[in-house]
């Protein structure tokens, strides 16, 4: 854990809902292997919010992206092909959107670009194109290339026979920043974590936070990134970042050595409360230290889309970006955190998530994770079995607002994959890459199974900011605070609001909110470098008998929710 890092617990929550004829018609639509159980062909569902008098500028304004931007130019002819499917005009546009997206797609083939490859592919397919099953390369091809050129096995350089030998494969990790003033005085301004190799050529995973500064355009110091052995401390190894992850916390760096030990990737999916763990890390600048635990809980949210592991194993600051080892030595999690003023409260990063983003980190850069600008939760039947995931909210001018996605829709397939819940959205999310198109599969208010087509941006960091910056002070308040506003009209130059609907374990729920409460919002504010947003209200709650109060609500930039 490096020296700056701060964390919150119970920043996110999951809530309940019951509806049992999304679950009969997802699972008619998802599961079943006989003529009877499988699931019509789902039409692209028709976007209305072209109109005749825009469709000449809409042709034109897919023509001038078709080579800068292949990806947005075929969504756009895809969705204005929904709306307008018997126009010959709009079926040739379209026609001459797939030939640019497959044109793209061979040039990253033959420069051997093969994220952008995958972005794609995968876009071509969202749009049931169909010769995208005559390509030479398919998606299989590209992940076997992506996976080649990530080295994921890694090959052990030396035989083990006790568990210390293990600490020869893991490095100090030192960025130093020159120095800093204070009191008068000048003191050397380190940033310590560690890491650990996973290649014979000499990379080596740890955290974000650890090398931050050296990736961080705002920061105009001094940075220079060196890594030490375990056998031989006093040496510093010159390092440079290849590739890093901030929403996962996790960066690939590149030493110019054949390391003494190399790590193979493990699993954490068969992890249960109870089991061994050990990690290997340098806290304080101790280096070669190992400590042992068990893990101690396997889902808890504390990163922004994923689950990570809690452990309690000794981890203090410098333990960062170490590994979490199996008793064989294989890397189960990467070390991220500790809860300094609570001892034993410490988390790691499961590997599965290393694994996903493995090859984006060798290909270098930043990564990016997807978004459609929508917010909701795990939506569950009368029998309490997750059914999918409720739309509850669409940011105005998202992807998911622009392909026809509404709230109150029922996601239950991603890019023809089941999803039951939020995480198992989330996760498949992390296989996807911004500026491709993903089709989703929902369940309507009808009971009607709908197919969208939806353009996939990076995901911001604070995506809470972004959508204070593009609604009304009603709607944004329910996926801020779990809370749904109505106009009850204005006093004094304040608006009043009736609540209509509150989240179930939401920031509102928890403060005593729930619907035909009476409120007027004194305050609001948003702390970017903070990374929170505030608003001091003043309510007649019905929990409270009406009786007027302040209260002050708080909540992260960030959540799980959004997607």
């Amino acid at each position: 854990m490096a020296e700056k890092l701060s964390l919150k617990l119970n920043k996110y929550k999951v809530c309940i809902f019951a509806c049992c004829f999304v679950f009969v018609l997802a699972e008619a639509f998802c599961s079943g292997s006989s003529e009877k159980n499988k699931a019509k062909p789902v039409k692209v569902q028709p976007v209305p919010y072209q109109d005749a008098s825009k469709k000449s500028r809409d042709i034109e304004n897919i023509k001038k992206q078709m080579s800068a931007k292949p990806v947005v130019s075929l969504w756009l002819a895809c969705l204005l092909n929904g709306t307008w499917q018997d126009d010959a005009e709009v079926n040739a546009v379209y026609l001459e959107a797939q030939n640019a997206a497959l044109k793209a797609y061979s040039k990253a083939v033959e420069e051997k670009d093969w994220v952008s490859a995958m972005r794609l592919y995968n876009s071509l397919a969202a749009c049931s194109i169909s010769k995208v099953n005559e390509l030479p390369w398919s998606v299989q091809k590209i992940e076997n290339e992506l996976a080649a050129a990530a080295s994921l096995e890694g090959k052990k350089t030396q035989t083990v026979t006790k568990m210390s030998q293990f600490i020869r494969g893991t490095v100090t990790v030192w960025v130093d920043l020159g120095f800093k003033i204070e009191g008068g005085a000048g003191y050397a301004n380190k940033v310590l974590g560690s890491g650990f190799f996973i290649d014979s050529r000499g990379y080596i995973v740890t955290n974000h936070h650890v090398i931050e500064n050296m990736v961080n355009p705002e920061y105009e110091g001094y940075s220079r990134l060196y890594v030490t052995l375990a056998d031989d401390p006093e040496q510093r190894i010159p390092g440079k970042v290849v590739g890093y992850d901030k929403m996962l916390d996790l960066a690939l760096i590149k030493t110019e050595i054949t390391p003494p030990y190399v790590f193979s990737l493990g699993s954490s999916q068969d992890l249960e409360v109870g089991d061994k763990i050990y990690a290997i890390g340098s806290p304080i600048g101790l280096d070669k230290t190992l400590t042992s635990g068990i893990i101690s809980a396997t889902e808890r949210p504390l990163l922004a889309t994923t689950n990570v592991l809690q452990i309690d194993a000794a981890i203090n600051s410098g333990n960062s970006g170490g590994p979490l080892i199996a008793p064989d030595g294989t890397v189960q999690g990467i070390v991220f955190a500790g809860m300094l003023d609570y001892e034993g409260l410490n988390f790691a990063i499961p590997v599965e998530f290393l694994r996903k983003i493995l090859p984006r980190l060798y290909a270098g850069g930043k990564i990016s994770h997807c978004w459609i600008g929508a917010y909701g939760k795990t939506k569950k039947d009368d029998y309490y079995q997750d059914v999918g995931l409720e739309v509850l909210y669409l940011m105005p001018g998202s992807p998911a607002a622009r392909a026809g996605v509404k709230a109150g829709e029922i996601i239950v397939a991603l890019d023809g994959k089941r999803i039951k819940t939020l995480d198992e959205y989330q996760n498949e999310l992390l296989n996807k890459i911004p500026d491709s198109l993903i089709a989703i599969d929902c369940v309507d208010k009808n009971g009607n199974l709908v197919r969208h087509v939806v353009y996939t941006q990076p995901r911001p960091e604070m995506p809470s900011n972004e959508v204070y910056q593009r609604d009304t002070i009603e709607n944004y308040f329910l996926p801020l605070f779990g809370m749904q506003l109505r106009t009850a009209g204005e006093t004094l130059n304040k608006k009043n609001y009736y609540v209509e609907r509150v989240i179930p374990n939401s920031t509102a729920e928890e403060n005593g909110f729930s619907s035909s409460d009476k409120i007027q919002i004194t305050k609001f504010k948003v702390f970017k470098e903070e990374n929170y947003a505030m608003a001091e209200i003043y309510a007649k709650r019905r929990k409270s008998g009406y009786i007027d109060i302040f209260i002050g609500v708080a909540t992260a930039l960030d959540s799980p929710s959004y997607f």
